[in-house]
């Protein structure tokens, strides 16, 4: 049992330990990228790195996200037999809430769940503008 423990403890260490190394690669990238754009377009520097840090926070928001659509669909929109496929979208929903109990688990199935390894957008993000902040600053 506290092998487990101390297994789980490394797991966890070795997923924070790369997503702290990841993050830090793309602030060094989005320096790089904001220093080239800064030098040939003659904008200022924590500027463009406000800019990249708000894209690349947007983009791990946006990829982070996974989860259970619960049954919407418009796959059948706008075609003659779309009501068939409507009932068959909401019987198969049904049909799955029925072996998996959907609202027992509620925060389980929930239809946002961020996923741990696309953090590393979010933090790198994160640095990028307390960077952008530390450099407007000066």
């Amino acid at each position: 049992m506290e092998r487990d423990y101390k297994d789980n403890i490394r797991v966890l260490i070795k997923k924070i330990l790369k997503l702290i190394i990841f993050s830090v690669i793309y602030l060094i990238l989005g320096f790089v990228i904001a220093l080239l754009i800064s030098k040939n377009y003659n904008k200022e520097l924590a500027d463009i790195l406000t800019y990249e840090g708000f894209i690349l926070m947007l983009i791990g928001v946006l990829t982070s996200m996974k989860g259970n659509p619960s049954g919407i669909s418009i796959s059948g929109t706008g075609r003659q037999d779309h009501s068939i496929h409507s009932y068959i979208d909401n019987e198969i929903t049904r049909q799955e809430r029925e072996n998996r109990p959907y609202h027992k688990e509620f925060f389980k199935n929930n239809v946002t769940e961020f996923v741990f390894a696309n953090v590393t957008f979010i933090l790198g993000g994160i640095l990028i503008l307390i960077l952008s902040y530390i450099l407007g600053k000066i």
